[in-house]
């Protein structure tokens, strides 16, 4: 399995990140290496980040780049942005983010907790981030694959997929990161 820190498919959000001065290029990489890892048997799970000044359009802009590649998709890990406190200077990084459009749930919070939940934009709250990460996800991940990639190394060895399924059929299904099959 690979761990694709790919962060988006939008060009305009991979430069707001600072992930690379050419985003064609980058994606175009970053699609040659899912279809190599597919075509060696090798499962790809893609990370995507929602950063500071995202919105619906690039949110498609990624679904649209991640579509291209779904044969190559085992699974996605989706989460908006938290900023968290560090040894570096916090206010020139949210002086940063909100620069982009963002602006802090609740302000102090990182100040008294240690991070801070961020509204992306003006059109995306923290909460609407929140539901485009789990729908994201889901679109691009079943709970067979979800289960297979936390098998690997998250979930303990003795959890079968009869016992995930109970717990998973026993969970509100809007907030699983996974589709399940209708039952």
């Amino acid at each position: 399995m690979i761990d694709l820190g790919l962060e988006s498919g939008s060009p305009t959000q991979l430069m707001a990140m600072g992930k690379t001065r050419n985003p064609e290029r980058y994606l175009k990489k970053a699609g040659e290496l899912l279809e190599a890892c597919h075509d060696a048997g090798v499962w790809a799970k893609v990370n995507i980040l929602l950063y500071a000044g995202e919105t619906r359009s690039s949110i498609e802009e990624t679904t649209l780049w991640l579509n291209h590649y779904r044969q190559c998709i085992k699974g996605l890990s989706v989460s908006p942005l938290i900023m968290y406190r560090s040894d570096a200077d916090p206010d020139q990084y949210l002086h940063e983010l909100l620069s982009l459009g963002a602006r802090p749930v609740e302000e102090g919070s990182l100040r008294r907790e240690g991070y801070g939940l961020m509204h992306l934009s003006k059109e995306m709250t923290h909460d609407d981030a929140v539901e485009a990460s789990l729908e994201l996800s889901r679109m691009f991940m079943s709970s067979r694959d979800y289960f297979d990639l936390k098998s690997f190394s998250y979930f303990p060895r003795s959890l079968s997929w009869e016992d995930f399924n109970r717990i998973a059929a026993a969970t509100a299904s809007d907030t699983l990161p996974f589709s399940r099959p209708a039952s």
